[in-house]
């Protein structure tokens, strides 16, 4: 029953009532309705990796550009000699996500 009502909940408002165990499991089992949900930040990035294990019904979520200085890595980096400054951030957390569209 929880579950259900968490599909009518965005996403931040589901992480931010995760506060059992019964609703922490509700939520990785809750189908997430699609919203604006953008990466364009370090802090986004952040937000994405802790919704990966608890949000992993999450349907819908759009990649930016990070801030400078940061960049994304999912291995060997081809132009690493001209990023060598940027902080790498993984991509692959998107695995994490069941039902992405």
């Amino acid at each position: 029953v929880i579950a259900m009502i968490y599909g009518f909940l965005g996403p931040f408002d589901i992480m931010r009532s995760r506060l059992c165990k019964k609703l922490r499991k509700a939520a990785t089992t809750a189908t997430v309705p699609p919203t604006n949900f953008t990466v364009n930040s370090v802090q986004k990035h952040n937000a994405m990796r802790a919704m990966a294990t608890a949000l992993p019904n999450l349907q819908q979520i759009e990649i930016g550009g990070l801030n400078e200085g940061h960049k994304y890595s999912d291995g060997d980096d081809p132009y690493e000699q001209e990023n060598e400054n940027d902080t790498p951030h993984a991509i692959d957390i998107l695995s994490g996500f069941r039902n992405l569209r």
